[in-house]
């Protein structure tokens, strides 16, 4: 189920350890995740991006993604907060659109931002751990230093967009009623032309607005929804393949062992195997 995750705080700060699953959601606030224990995968729109230990990633506003990680050893930092923070200092407006794009800074790819922008998301969990007076406004402070490093690096800002649209609420609950209606019925032979009419759009008009708010089309988003439905199933039961292919929504075989190689790079019994073997193992 989505949630909608908008609040009226201006930042929300988590450290999360162990096992960690957030299915796809999608909410106004610029989100920064930050493993620093373990790896963790995050699949936003059609890119999947295994993060390393102190890999950084930035997820823009209104960006359809998922986090997972099957490893009880993990942790990771997961900072989330509201533009109109940026946008209510005078001279940092036009900061904002730093984090209209999606960025991945590593050791490798931005040596010197990585360490950087690394340091003061740690100072933040030692705010956060510590609760020491005052430590609300030092993570806020900390969240301006993170945009200043960002919106002076020069490949960050030459990838900006100029102009982000902002969904009204409405566009928002719409897009989160119909994700709601296409995990509640991915097990049922669901056409685009039933989703559309789940919240009142022809199809026309709806495959065009799906596709520019998930950034993936209908027809794709309804595959991963199933195929992650059936990887849940894998690892859960030990009910035979083509049951869960059937239970997953798909009406042959065929075509779920086809689609789910696309999507993990292994068949479903090969992936079962995998995660049998290496329990503590990410999905490929």
């Amino acid at each position: 189920m989505i949630k909608n995750e908008n609040t009226m705080d201006p930042y929300n700060f988590r450290h999360n350890c162990g096992k960690l699953y957030y299915e796809d959601h999608w909410h106004q606030n610029v989100e920064i995740i930050m493993p620093i224990a373990e790896s963790i995968v995050v699949e936003m729109n059609t890119d999947v991006f295994c993060l390393k230990e102190n890999d950084i990633l930035i997820v823009p506003s209104n960006t359809l993604h998922m986090l997972k990680s099957d490893s009880e050893r993990g942790q990771q930092i997961i900072l989330k907060f509201d533009l109109q923070i940026l946008n209510s200092i005078k001279g940092l407006a036009n900061t904002s659109l730093t984090y209209s794009r999606q960025q991945l800074i590593t050791e490798k790819n931005a040596p010197v931002l990585q360490q950087n922008v690394k340091k003061i998301l740690l100072d933040m969990l030692s705010e956060y751990l510590n609760k020491d007076p005052y430590h609300d406004i030092s993570i806020i402070c900390k969240i301006l230093e993170i945009t200043i490093l960002l919106s002076r690096d020069e490949r960050i800002k030459s990838s900006v967009i100029p102009e982000m649209l902002i969904p009204s609420k409405e566009h928002i609950a719409k897009f989160n009623e119909c994700i709601k209606f296409i995990r509640s019925n991915c097990k049922d032979n669901i056409s685009l032309e039933m989703a559309a009419e789940s919240i009142g759009f022809s199809k026309y008009h709806f495959a065009r607005w799906f596709k520019q708010c998930a950034g993936i089309s209908f027809t794709d988003f309804l595959a991963r929804v199933r195929i992650e439905k059936a990887k849940v199933m894998l690892i859960s039961t030990d009910n035979p393949v083509t049951e869960i292919a059937f239970e997953s929504g798909f009406q042959s075989i065929a075509t779920f062992n086809r689609v789910f190689k696309d999507y993990t790079g292994n068949s479903p019994k090969k992936y079962r195997k995998n995660i049998t073997d290496t329990p503590l193992n990410l999905p490929v």
